[in-house]
């Protein structure tokens, strides 16, 4: 290991890396790195942080350990490292025999200059062998937020790292761009206990993006419209739901432009070449979930949008962060709704987390929400969660249209205290329509006083009431409950402004600004109220059998459709969105169960493959004709039938002769079935 730096700095990274010159802080973490510090940097994204640690491994002798939590973004710099000549490997679960067997001869030669590694591998005692025999030098700690249980990622094994450092007795680097207060003093805890490392922070700020939120009106146009005015620039849509980012993808290639979905239930070969082609190519749009992005260096994304609220300020910053790396004028633009808040929050509630970490979460996205609903200067308020103070910057939406406020108290307070009288009994849906002065169907009993609390406040409008109503709720003083009732409650936080003499601003502009309405309704008919639940049920034993969230199951606008169309067969459920043929597959004969409060025919593999296609009616037909005529056409002779293979078979022929289907299925049976089974595919071309 190097110990003084050496004087030719910038022709070795010209050599090594074909750069001229070091951006702003690179050099300076790198001279400590090479001097032996421990090193702890904070740096905004796109701001050259994997360089920090890549050229002193190369420069260096021995092995440096880099621990990393995403595959893609350790595969995406493997590879960049390769096509540069340097020796390098991953440790992932996609590891194959043969490539850790190529790793632990590269180590055991002393070749092998840098290995990234997942921090699951530490707890394998192989693993900290293999290390410990590898001359190991240095500890890298990316994404090192991940350390952190008040992270918005936080990963476990990530506790492990201290314990490898402590054994090996090597200098530890680590790096992060999205670390609030609480997060840092966590990371230098768990990492450098009582060693406080040499501490290195480039502020998050990046000035060349755009900031700007909006609330959903018509959202696809939306997201159109801010496509139209970035033409012929690379940009990045990211969506909530796998479904939503093909559904868009389509509408943006129908209005001319191209576009790609990438989400992870597509092939890794198709989410490999939607990346390859995104790298190499320009004007194209990436339309994805948030798994899309990790480690993808492209400097000339000049936009990003979200068509859903992002889940946390960390992941909003990380993801509009894949613009404007060039440093370059670029846009971000973000989409938000009172469902989204309310999706978030299920997200959470239905959780396998702990009371714990779903009350760190609920903070969490108070915050995004603050942001989306600030009156102020918005970078102001994204800099603010991170610890850095900044003067209005003058590039963002509310900058160049300032946002008027009104004082909200008193909406807040009436109803804060209509919830309170109705003992927190009362679903969305009620709450509403006594907001909007609608008649309710039931009577609702206010502790023996008929008289709306409401009624002595000036009469608003549905689209005034519903941006109270909102953004109470982003103010996180009350919670829709994710359980089939849909009561709303007041939280800790609306009981301490009931119960105190604060005061609130709510945002002028979406008072009085005619937003979108939104449908409110119950979830479902009260006469179906008993299989929703019985849905909710069985949704709830389903994820805690795969110890997955409830949400990823089904969400509630699945198990809504299911009820209200009750589909009696598996073609019938395939046509539910949100039930693909994964899902149909593995949950698809449970919900029957479910639907028809018995036990379903059982259905054959050879017919399920053909749920959801054209084949399926034609299997059914043929069926029905060959049990007709297993006994011929007076019923007395021997039966003969056909396997569900050999229907399946038949199904899918396409314009076949009567020859061709007799070929098919043999002379015995295409004396008893031939003619039959010939009608019915010719009916069906």
């Amino acid at each position: 290991m190097y110990r003084n730096i050496p004087t030719n700095m910038e022709k070795l990274l010209l050599k090594y890396f074909n750069l001229k010159s070091f951006r702003v802080g690179q050099k300076q973490i790198i001279e400590s790195i090479l001097e032996g510090k421990d090193v702890f940097a904070v740096m905004p994204t796109g701001s050259g942080k994997s360089l920090c640690f890549q050229y002193p491994a190369i420069i260096q002798d021995g092995l440096t350990v880099v621990i990393s939590p995403l595959i893609a973004l350790m595969n995406s710099q493997v590879n960049y490292l390769k096509t540069l000549g340097i020796s390098c490997g991953a440790l992932t679960s996609n590891t194959s025999v043969q490539g850790l067997d190529e790793i632990r001869v590269k180590i055991k030669e002393r070749t092998l200059k840098l290995l990234y590694m997942a921090p699951e591998r530490l707890s394998k005692i192989s693993t900290q062998k293999l290390l410990k025999d590898g001359n190991t030098q240095l500890i890298i700690v990316d994404e090192a937020h991940c350390v952190s249980q008040w992270g918005h990622d936080f990963r476990p094994n990530y506790l492990l790292i201290g314990n490898l450092r402590k054994s090996l007795s090597v200098p530890l680097a680590s790096f992060t761009a999205t670390a609030d207060t609480r997060t840092k003093e966590d990371i230098i805890n768990h990492l450098y206990k009582t060693k406080i490392p040499e501490t290195f922070y480039f502020g998050y700020d990046r000035p060349n993006l755009f900031l700007r939120f909006a609330l959903k009106d018509s959202p696809r146009d939306q997201i159109l419209n801010f496509v139209d005015e970035n033409k012929k620039e690379n940009g990045i849509i990211y969506c909530s739901t796998r479904a939503k980012t093909e559904s868009i993808a389509r509408a943006i290639n129908n209005n001319g432009y191209n576009a790609l979905a990438y989400h992870a239930g597509l092939e890794k070969n198709i989410r490999d070449n939607v990346e390859n082609l995104f790298r190499s190519n320009d004007n194209l749009i990436i339309v994805a979930t948030i798994a899309f992005g990790m480690g993808l260096d492209k400097s000339n994304v000049r936009w990003v949008a979200h068509a859903d609220l992002p889940q946390t300020i960390e992941g909003y910053y990380q993801e509009i962060g894949r613009a404007g790396r060039d440093s370059k004028p670029a846009k971000t633009l973000t989409l938000y709704s009172y469902e989204d808040i309310q999706y978030r929050r299920d997200q959470i509630d239905e959780g396998t987390d702990s009371c714990g970490q779903r009350e760190l979460k609920h903070q969490k996205l108070n915050c995004i929400i603050g942001l989306a609903d600030e009156v102020l200067c918005r970078r102001q308020n994204l800099l603010n969660y991170f610890g850095e103070k900044i003067k209005p910057c003058g590039n963002c939406d509310i900058c160049r249209n300032p946002k008027d406020t009104f004082n909200a108290t008193k909406y807040v307070r009436k109803v804060l205290k209509l919830i309170v009288r109705t003992e927190q009994k009362l679903s969305s849906f009620q709450v509403i329509n006594i907001l909007f002065k609608k008649p309710l169907k039931d009577k609702l009993n206010y502790n023996g006083n008929k008289k709306s609390p409401l009624n002595s406040l000036k009469v608003l409008s549905e689209a005034q009431w519903l941006s109270v109503f909102r953004q109470m709720m982003g103010k996180d003083f009350i919670r829709s409950s994710s359980v089939a009732s849909g009561t709303i409650n007041i939280t800790k936080k609306g009981n301490e402004f009931l119960n105190s003499n604060q005061q609130v601003d709510f945002n002028l502009d979406l008072f009085f600004k005619e937003v979108p309405k939104i449908k409110v309704r119950k979830l479902v008919r009260e006469e179906d109220q008993a299989l929703f639940l019985r849905l909710k049920v069985l949704r709830k034993a389903l994820a805690e059998q795969n110890h997955t969230p409830n949400y990823i199951i089904f969400n509630d606008s699945t198990l809504i459709e299911i009820t209200e169309k009750k589909p009696s067969d598996l073609d019938a459920l395939i046509k539910v969105r949100g039930i693909g043929p994964k899902k149909l597959e593995r949950f698809g004969e449970s919900l029957l169960r479910v639907i028809n409060s018995d036990v379903p025919t059982h259905v054959h593999p050879a017919r399920k493959l053909l749920v959801g296609k054209v084949f399926a009616s034609i299997y059914d037909e043929l069926i029905k004709s060959q049990n007709k005529l297993a006994r011929g056409t007076d019923g007395y002779e021997k039966k003969i039938t056909c396997s569900p293979s050999l229907i399946s078979r038949i199904s899918k022929l396409n314009n076949p002769t009567q020859e061709h289907i007799n070929i098919v299925l043999g002379k015995k049976r295409a004396s008893r079935f031939g003619k039959a089974f010939f009608k019915i595919l010719k009916n069906h071309q």
